[in-house]
């Protein structure tokens, strides 16, 4: 699968298929036991408060914020509708505009002088929208259907708000496109000019920040945004929007604890896995194997003569090679500027022959690196170029890295991991000691 495909359908993948489930099994919710539907109707509320204990337990004001925007958003619309114009702009204007708002955060933190300043935003419009519930409203109610109905209806309306649509039985993914059918002629006859543009800018702008910072919990609020999306489609009263909205904050729960498990796992600047994934890894490999170690040949000579973001951008480039390797590789991040390869049921000439590849990949890689150079021509050179003697400028220079890297192989009964990582320890000395640049197998 190529590069790009995988990073497209790798984050998406779990919020499709929880969804999908729910949408698909939407026209059986109807059918379930009294038993079961109490617990669709009182599960949002329990999922929120998990929720809302892992942001806290976290320090993450993102998901908390998200999580109370969103329940505000499902209870207005399970509980009070949308017949009156107020709660129609809260869940089709309102709700989307702080989620995408939202999902543009950086995270600061909840017990922060942002996250209070953030929390009291939204504390601020519940009060609000709760002073409007206990007075009289008709004067926002007439400036938020103000909005050019006649125009946009003739583009909009599918349906007449009124209008009953029958449904097939049987149940089945007829019967759930059916109601998903009726659910969309239902919000957009209504629906004023303001409420679509907001809910679709809101959409689009939750999707681009999702790819933006392209985490675990991105992903699942764009995964919670689409479900709250698939929710207002639907019929209020019935069990569906509880199964949408059961869904969306699950994956806003799965997403934080994978997110967190990244954050303990996985290599920050790499991206790669780190040692205590490796340490792990090596747990559960089988009776074959075999281990790479891979260092990069005088880094910190380099480091200490392009400077620190230039030697982390090297980190990034050699680890996206190694990332690359072929033959059933898995690669850590092990330290520093080395890096370890695991090749379960593979001997040693296999990985050998799989890491050259990325050896003279990475030799053959030419970074280009803009530094400033001091101006030291003779006069009239300097005149033509408008420059004086001893000023500065941009200049671009070709760099390349190398490595280099030991192999060995588990090839004794009783051999533990350890003894193993000795060995391609010892073969990775001898490659440095031999001159670099080459792969030496134990």
């Amino acid at each position: 699968m190529p590069n790009w495909l995988e990073r497209l359908i790798q984050p998406l993948s779990l919020p499709v298929i929880v969804l999908a489930l729910t949408f698909l099994g939407a026209p059986y919710f109807t059918s379930l036991p009294a038993s079961v539907s109490d617990i669709f109707a009182t599960g949002p509320y329990w999922a929120a408060l998990i929720a809302l204990i892992l942001a806290i337990a976290f320090n993450r004001s993102r998901v908390a914020l998200y999580t109370l925007a969103l329940v505000g958003g499902f209870f207005i619309f399970r509980y009070f509708g949308t017949e009156a114009p107020l709660w129609q702009f809260v869940v089709y204007g309102l709700t989307p505009v702080n989620l995408a708002i939202i999902s543009c955060y950086s995270e600061r933190g909840l017990f922060t002088l942002h996250g209070y300043l953030r929390l009291v935003i939204l504390g601020s419009q519940a009060g609000i929208l709760a002073w409007f519930a206990t007075h009289d409203v008709r004067l926002i109610d007439a400036w938020l259907q103000f909005n050019l109905n006649d125009l946009v209806a003739s583009g909009l309306q599918l349906a007449d708000k009124t209008h009953i649509v029958t449904l097939p039985a049987g149940g089945g993914p007829v019967t759930t496109i059916a109601t998903w059918s009726a659910g969309l002629s239902a919000m957009l006859a209504p629906i004023t000019q303001l409420e679509f543009v907001l809910l679709g800018l809101a959409g689009l702008i939750i999707i681009i920040t999702s790819w933006q910072f392209y985490t675990p919990v991105a992903f699942a609020l764009l995964g919670a945004a689409a479900g709250y999306y698939l929710l207002i489609l639907s019929r209020p009263e019935t069990l569906i929007v509880d199964a949408y909205m059961l869904a969306s904050l699950a994956l806003i729960c799965i997403g934080l604890l994978r997110d967190s498990h990244n954050m303990a796992y996985r290599d920050e600047l790499t991206t790669l896995p780190q040692r205590r994934a490796f340490n792990e890894q090596l747990l559960a490999v089988g009776q074959r194997y075999s281990l790479a170690m891979l260092d990069i040949d005088h880094f910190k000579k380099f480091n200490d003569t392009h400077g620190h973001d230039v030697g982390d951008q090297v980190l990034q480039m050699v680890a996206s090679q190694i990332n690359k390797v072929r033959g059933g590789g898995r690669a850590f991040r092990y330290g520093g500027e080395e890096f370890a390869v695991i090749f379960n049921g593979k001997d040693k000439a296999d990985a050998a022959y799989s890491l050259e590849q990325v050896r003279k990949s990475i030799a053959a890689y030419a970074m280009v690196i803009r530094e400033h150079e001091r101006v030291e021509e003779a006069d009239d050179e300097l005149a033509k170029g408008g420059r004086q003697r001893g000023s500065y400028h941009k200049a671009n220079k070709k760099v390349h890295v190398t490595i280099s890297v030991g192999v060995a192989e588990r090839d004794l009964r009783g051999q533990t991991p350890e003894e193993v990582l000795k060995l391609a320890d010892e073969a990775l000395y001898k490659a440095k000691k031999n001159g670099r640049n080459q792969i030496v197998i134990s």
